[in-house]
């Protein structure tokens, strides 16, 4: 009996969107120029005369108003008190310039520069985000070149990089746990599948790495649990019955075995794991030597490392002398 595999690294491409946050930050920082809005603050304003133009031309209905009722309050007071001098009336005149020119700067900054510097802090958290994804995505590239060529310590290297940039990656963990099985590190590979259930919980990758990662460590029912949780997700994944049906094999229970591998078998008929298993199944509940033999075939064709595998696995024991068997699994060429 074989046991199931986690799943190798797949890529994932990073979002193409780096420079246009570039342009949009560039598109903003040219507009609050062009406002010309530069150290403002809300106690202290200070207008220049290419300001005072652009408030006045934006902004002409609310001066002409302000400053219509402001000279009719001069008038009026000036009728009134006819002796107050001139130069206090111009400086009441003055004062009320200075505050037209205050309230009509606080409602730029409180309605134009404002929400432009809110969005440019926006923009601007966002491209680090996406700075960081990028950085993240070429370490994990360089992960699976390393996977690749089974050089699995340097692909687990590169995938801790793209981890400590991004530590809420549940992937990231599922691709080192894998990783960390490849080389038996099945301690680490079973701590990175417990970070990946514990991040998303709903996801049967950390289930499905769990699963197989305890079998590795000979904790079968704990395993047969995660397989369950699999198919609790989604009972169309082929993996959660084929883990099930190995690991009830493994346990003994070769007819619920058999249940599961048939399940998963006809989910994905194209996995040599599930039919080598089956093959197993076969032998160990007394089926025809011509149904273990047709099985063990498909799961040769479909990978020829099975060849070697059942030359030694104990549940074709009682085929060891059969002609058939020894030409499929290549024993008689080794005379």
């Amino acid at each position: 009996m074989e046991k199931t595999k986690t799943s190798a690294p797949q890529v994932h491409k990073a979002d193409a969107e780096h420079e246009a946050y570039q342009a949009r930050i560039e598109q903003l920082e040219k507009k609050l120029e062009k406002i010309g809005e530069q150290k403002t603050q809300t106690s202290t304003v200070s207008v220049s005369v290419s300001d005072m133009n652009e408030i006045y031309s934006n902004h002409l209905d609310t001066i002409d108003l302000i400053l219509g009722v402001t000279a009719f309050v001069i008038l009026v007071v000036g009728g009134f008190f006819g002796w107050v001098g001139y130069n206090n009336i111009k400086n009441m005149v003055q004062n009320k310039i200075d505050e037209v020119v205050k309230k009509v700067t606080e409602k730029i900054i409180k309605d134009e520069i404002a929400p432009l510097r809110d969005e440019y802090k926006k923009i601007v958290e966002e491209q680090k985000k996406q700075d960081i994804r990028i950085q993240v995505e070429q370490h994990r590239s360089q992960a699976y070149n390393y996977y690749s060529k089974k050089q699995y310590k340097e692909a687990i290297e590169e995938f801790t990089k793209a981890i400590n940039l991004d530590s809420d990656g549940y992937i990231l963990y599922a691709d080192r746990g894998h990783t960390n099985n490849m080389l038996k590190q099945h301690d680490a590979a079973l701590a990175d599948y417990e970070k990946v259930v514990n991040l998303n919980s709903d996801v049967v990758e950390g289930y499905l790495g769990r699963g197989s990662t305890k079998m590795a460590l000979g904790q079968y029912e704990s395993a047969l649990e995660d397989y369950k949780k699999v198919i609790t997700l989604n009972p169309n994944i082929a993996g959660g019955y084929a883990g099930m049906g190995a690991v009830k094999a493994f346990l003994g229970q070769h007819k619920a075995a058999l249940v599961d591998l048939n399940k998963a078998i006809a989910l994905d008929p194209d996995n040599s794991v599930s039919h080598f298993n089956r093959a197993c199944a076969y032998s160990m509940t007394k089926k025809s030597s011509e149904q273990v033999l047709e099985e063990l075939a498909i799961a040769i064709r479909l990978d020829d490392e099975n060849m070697a595998r059942a030359r030694t696995d104990k549940d074709f024991e009682f085929l060891q002398d059969n002609s058939e068997f020894r030409k499929l699994v290549g024993l008689d060429e080794e005379k």
